[in-house]
């Protein structure tokens, strides 16, 4: 096929302007060879390597809280005494606890969210770091998001409070806004 009845780009499908060397969207040449990067003032520009910077550290820094918070949760399942209750339910009033059982196993439960969720949250660093894999940077980070709802109705479920709800809609209205800059700079990454 020559370069005139090639119309269309092969790797995003946009039309390619006559005598074209390199598709005006992705930057994809048209007739094989590296990717040219974006030079031209009509078109996007390829983002750095360094834009994401200050997101791989944000996401690292939210693991890294993430895993020693489920830790901690998952210390006091295992530590949490009748006593211990006692306490906790002295301090909030409107907590409603049958039984120890209840307040351990909400322990657990967020303890296992948190643990989740930072182990997302470290693939999702991993490979915006590395610049590795799009896809598995955008759905890791997205499910580490999200999964602090679990953490909401844990709580909900168990004490019959709300006390997390805020922590838990800003830690994912954050995380999904750091999903939407790893997916605005997909292009950056090798994959």
């Amino acid at each position: 096929m020559s370069d005139e009845e090639r119309r269309f780009c092969v790797a995003c499908g946009a039309l390619l302007p006559p005598g074209a060397e390199f598709c005006p969207e992705c930057r994809h040449p048209v007739n094989g060879g590296p990717r040219e990067p974006y030079s031209d003032g009509f078109s996007r520009p390829v983002p750095s390597k360094d834009d994401l910077g200050w997101v791989v550290t944000m996401i690292l820094l939210y693991s890294i809280v993430a895993v020693l918070g489920g830790l901690m949760f998952m210390l006091t399942y295992a530590a949490l005494t009748p006593e211990m209750i006692d306490q906790v339910v002295e301090m909030i009033p409107e907590v409603n606890v049958e039984d120890i059982d209840s307040i351990k196993n909400l322990c657990l439960a967020v303890g296992v969210v948190f643990l989740i969720s930072g182990a997302l949250a470290f693939i999702a660093e991993y490979t915006t770091r590395r610049r590795t894999n799009a896809n598995l940077a955008i759905a890791s980070c997205a499910l580490s998001s999200v999964s602090v709802f679990g953490i909401i109705s844990a709580d909900v479920a168990t004490l019959g409070v709300v006390s997390d709800v805020l922590l838990c809609i800003v830690l994912c209205v954050v995380g999904l806004f750091m999903t939407y800059k790893i997916y605005s700079n997909r292009l950056a990454f090798d994959s």
